[in-house]
């Protein structure tokens, strides 16, 4: 049970960072803009 609670936090966690990221791209791309 640890182990799929670990996978699935890994898994979340990736899916976080791609959401970070897509959200600094998007920040980015609209101060590009302003700028």
């Amino acid at each position: 049970m640890a182990r799929k609670t670990e996978k699935g936090r890994e898994i979340w966690r990736g899916q976080l960072e791609k959401v970070e990221n897509l959200e600094m791209s998007t920040v980015g791309r609209g101060i590009w803009r302003e700028n």
